[in-house]
């Protein structure tokens, strides 16, 4: 994730914007004296409802009791217990 300054993006907005669609990486832009602002595509939130990305993602771990589940789901496949279904339950589908 780059990181620049509110006057370097004034003067390379083009580029700036143009780097962070093609590399898919937020961009954090520094403020003097004020917060700092990130700039992402839409796509790469999650704006399509094809594609959830990061929308989706921060709303399922919104939630603790969703979020501990989620986070347990992956410790367990880290340690290489996983659940594999049944392919006739997707024969439908």
């Amino acid at each position: 994730m780059s990181t620049i300054t509110l006057d370097h993006l004034k003067q390379n907005l083009d580029e700036s914007l143009d780097r962070t669609c093609i590399e898919h990486e937020p961009l954090i832009i520094q403020r003097e004296g004020k917060d700092s602002l990130l700039v992402m595509r839409a796509a790469d939130f999650g704006i399509h409802k094809d594609d959830p990305g990061m929308a989706e993602t921060l709303f399922l771990l919104s939630d603790p009791q969703n979020a501990g589940e989620l986070l347990k789901s992956i410790q367990s496949a880290r340690e290489g217990r996983l659940v594999y279904p049944d392919p006739a339950i997707f024969e439908d589908v």
